[in-house]
């Protein structure tokens, strides 16, 4: 599957990453606000035509655009963003002009400059289709809004307007609403892009890590053999004296032992890497990311780590620190990062700032790396996760795998 593949997945399926969801939060806010502008200038108009409605159809058709405009602001300023209120909002306009006809008192008609009140909210009404529903019914509404309202404006209740008036103006709204609704999509699509180039680039960095890790234990084991190899040969040439063929032997016999014990040693394989390496790959990995990481080492017993093992803890921390650069603030603050292992074949690992810190209850479903990637990676490999956090007072994201865990 190809990465368009898998964006347009994303968007379909309004899962969202750091980046998309900023970028949703960006746009829900100033469309929000746009809204409350539209409302307001509603609120001009169907105060001079309230004369000719029924007041409680317009309490229904009008009260629910402004419950929708009211709690898109809300819900878009003060917590995530949510396709739901772009939907109530279309849904809302659109009940404007199907109830048009009931709202108006009969026997009134209006001369040929005349427009609902609503008519100014036509726009916004099929740009919310296009942010909230998905593509298909988005175009249906985008296209039947503006035909719905040229009907209705070339009728005797809808202003009799001239008809190629009431055309530009159905052709106007569909072109802008199309236009601006096709360029947020587009943004959005980027912005999945952006995330999944990010999360392979995470789970390669995560995998060159371990591969690393256990070419450096390799490269170690050999060069312990060759030295101790080489010295017993070495010291055999150049033996020409009684004493010094006994040194040779002691040596090629401790080289041979030396061997034996190597062969014995429980090496890594293709589908492990020793800790110690593990740690230090990881360590020069994150550095290599930021310098805003202070990172401590501590190893009372090596090991070696099943590779999965390995790469989901690589990728759990990574993403940590990611988390923590993204949403814990700038300014002065204390980031570290502490890898400990214990001769008991356990580890841990913990990333800790004391940025502005969360209530990990309120974390929306939505965040796909600290579920996903820390909590679900982390277990599935046997290991535990938990974060301890509160507002203002900085988070610590733990993850442990061994004895305890």
């Amino acid at each position: 599957m190809n990465v368009q593949t898998q964006a347009a997945r994303l968007t379909s399926q309004r899962v969202r990453t750091f980046t998309a969801r900023r970028m949703d939060s960006i746009i829900g806010r100033t469309y929000s606000l746009a809204l409350v502008l539209t409302g307001v200038e509603m609120v001009s108009h169907a105060t001079e035509q309230l004369p000719f409605l029924n007041p409680w159809i317009f309490a229904l058709t009008f009260g629910f655009t402004v419950f929708s405009i009211i709690g898109m602001v809300v819900r878009h300023w003060f917590h995530d963003v949510t396709n739901t209120w772009y939907i109530l909002h279309a849904v809302s306009v659109a009940l404007n002009l199907v109830l048009w006809p009931l709202e108006l008192n009969p026997g009134v008609h209006f001369n040929s400059d005349f427009a609902p009140y609503f008519f100014w909210s036509l726009g916004w009404g099929a740009m919310s289709a296009g942010l909230g529903l998905r593509p298909l019914l988005a175009g249906a509404y985008i296209v039947a809004l503006p035909m719905a309202f040229f009907v209705l404006q070339t009728s005797n209740i809808g202003g009799v307007g001239d008809v190629h008036l009431a055309l530009q103006n159905s052709i106007y709204t569909f072109l802008i609403s199309a236009s601006i609704s096709a360029l947020l999509q587009l943004v959005r699509r980027r912005a999945a892009d952006q995330d999944i180039a990010s999360e392979k680039a995470t789970a390669a960095a995560s995998a060159a890590a371990a591969a690393n890790a256990i070419a450096r234990e390799r490269t170690r084991l050999d060069g312990m053999v060759h030295n101790q190899v080489l010295g017993a040969l070495n010291a055999a040439i150049n033996a020409y004296s009684p004493e010094q063929k006994k040194v040779a032997a002691d040596l090629a016999r401790g080289a041979i032992q030396r061997l034996e014990g190597y062969g014995a040693e429980k090496r890594p394989t293709e589908d492990q890497v020793n800790v110690v390496d593990f740690f230090a790959e990881l360590g020069s990995l994150i550095q290599q990311e930021t310098d805003q990481f202070q990172v401590s080492t501590s190893v009372e017993g090596a090991f070696n780590l099943p590779l999965e093992v390995a790469t989901a803890l690589g990728d759990a921390t990574v993403q940590a620190v990611t988390n923590s650069l993204l949403h814990a603030g700038s300014g002065k603050l204390e980031r570290h990062v502490k890898l400990r292992a214990w001769d008991d074949q356990s580890l841990k690992i913990t990333v800790v700032d004391t940025g502005r810190g969360f209530r990990p209850s309120r974390v929306p479903k939505s965040r796909l790396g600290m579920r996903r990637i820390i909590f679900r990676g982390v277990e599935q490999v046997g290991g535990r996760a938990h974060i301890n956090s509160r507002p203002g007072e900085g988070a610590s994201v733990i993850l442990e795998w061994g004895c305890d865990a």
